[in-house]
């Protein structure tokens, strides 16, 4: 909820981190779950700055923050956000997708997209809208784990996306 999350942005904080976060909401399929929460950790010493929230008015919990990082010059759009496993890359994915083409500027700036996308890496040659060409755009999975998804099927669910201009620059990806 709103107030956990403010929560967890202040301490966040007093550890040295800026923190930019959305609230999750119950699910309605499970009796455990969430849907949606998604925060973003920085650290303050880089120079940071949340990105515009009105360019994303999205319905729904909270599916997408991001930052913008500068180092040494260099800027870095770094998003996390949750996808809809239900509808793949239609409904509540495809206004996520689009706004994170319309903040790169359709791949010309740098980023790198953090999220459960809820569904496989392999999933992504299934969609026939080329997004990640579109956006000169890669993935990357966790090199630590062979799966991240610990109910049902075990699937690596949760992984990057970035410009491959950026994917040079990330040596590893690991999941918790």
């Amino acid at each position: 909820n709103e107030e956990q999350t403010r929560e967890v942005r202040h301490q966040a904080r007093a550890e040295g981190f800026e923190a930019e976060g959305a609230a999750a909401e119950p699910s309605a399929r499970s009796e455990y779950g969430n849907h949606g929460g998604v925060l973003s950790f920085t650290k303050k010493c880089w120079q940071v700055s949340p990105l515009d929230r009105v360019a994303w008015k999205l319905d729904g919990p909270g599916r997408l923050t991001g930052q913008q990082v500068t180092i040494d010059g260099a800027e870095l759009l770094v998003f996390c956000c949750y996808f809809d496993g239900e509808c793949k890359f239609g409904g509540i994915n495809c206004d996520l997708l689009g706004h994170i083409a319309y903040m790169t500027r359709n791949g010309r700036r740098n980023f790198l997209v953090c999220a459960d996308f809820n569904f496989e890496v392999a999933g992504w040659s299934q969609f026939s809208h080329p997004w990640l060409q579109r956006l000169s755009a890669v993935t990357r999975v966790p090199t630590n784990v062979d799966h991240t998804c610990k109910s049902g099927k075990q699937r690596v669910l949760d992984y990057l996306i970035c410009s491959d201009r950026v994917a040079p620059l990330i040596e590893k990806v690991y999941a918790d």
